[in-house]
Parts: structure tokens; sequence; C-alpha cells
């Protein structure tokens, strides 16, 4: 099952589907003191080599908790940081302070449990090909599908691919 989403996303790769942003996020894994958590950061802007800057990051966090701040960036790179933390059951958490949009909102999502504070920032809206400025169909259709393993619904697919922000 696992081999086949990977699959569609090598797909979504071959497509072009989204230019890659110049910069990577900086992804960063703090051990909580007083409790056997892990913290994870990512800051910044979502590269397209995330997704494995993720992966290695992580590969030894058992009990993490993912905090975003993040505009978004690789629609790819979402996606398999997403993959990542609902694989391992990690919690995703935004601060007021901080912004969690596209890639990273689609990442945010995957939380087991995801948080927010009040005043969170989370945005979503449909994917698209940023050299063209262009809906991309294959993109969001790697989207949906995603949206699907989560458990989402009709109307929550529907909510985050109609350029709609919360």
């Amino acid at each position: 099952m696992a081999g086949s989403f990977g699959r569609m996303l090598a797909l979504g790769l071959a497509g072009a589907l989204l230019a890659v942003p110049a910069r990577s996020a900086e992804i960063k894994v703090f051990r909580d003191s007083g409790t056997q958590v892990q913290i994870v950061t990512v800051v910044g802007e979502l590269a397209l080599s995330d997704g494995e800057a993720f992966a290695a990051a992580t590969a030894r966090v058992r009990n993490g908790a993912v905090l975003f701040d993040s505009p978004g960036g690789s629609v790819i790179a979402g996606l398999q940081i997403g993959q990542l933390i609902r694989l391992r059951h990690y919690a995703t958490f935004s601060s007021d302070a901080w912004l969690c949009a596209s890639a990273c909102a689609i990442a945010w999502l995957a939380g087991v449990p995801r948080m927010m504070q009040p005043d969170s920032h989370i945005g979503f809206h449909a994917a698209f090909n940023s050299d063209t400025h262009t809906e991309s169909g294959a993109a969001n259709a790697l989207v949906g599908a995603y949206f699907n393993r989560l458990g989402l619904g009709f109307e929550a697919v529907a909510f985050a691919l109609s350029l709609i922000h919360i």
C-alpha cells in the first residue's frame, strides 16, 4: 500500500508539477528534557529535497511532535513529510505567531493529533505550477489521494483545494 503511494509521488515528480524553491527548510530535532517527546521544527520554505531531509532528521524519533513555521513550497515535500508524520504517529502543531500554509498545511493535517492555537495561521489552496501560475490537476489529484489516505472526506478536500484560507 505504501509503495503505491510512493509510486504516485514519483509520477508527480516526473511530471514536474511545481517549481522547486531555491532554499530548503530548516529541520531540527530537540529532546524535551521534561518528557520523552522529541520536538521537530520545520522552518522556512519547503524544497523538493525536504521530504528526504525530514526522513533523515527524524529517522530515530519515536515519540515526536512537529512544529511548523512555513509558507509552503513543494507540494511533493509536503506530501512526503505528511506521510511520514502519519506513519510515525507524530503530533503536529502551529503556534499563534507562526504561519503554516500551502504544502506546510498539507503536512500539518497528518498529525496524530494535530493542534493549533486560536490565532494560528493555517492556509490551504489548490496546488499550482509556480512557473505558469495555473492550477495543476495532477498535483491536486495527488493531494486528494493523500487526504483520502488520512481519512478526510470530500468536504475537506473541496475546502482545501478551493483557495479558502483559515
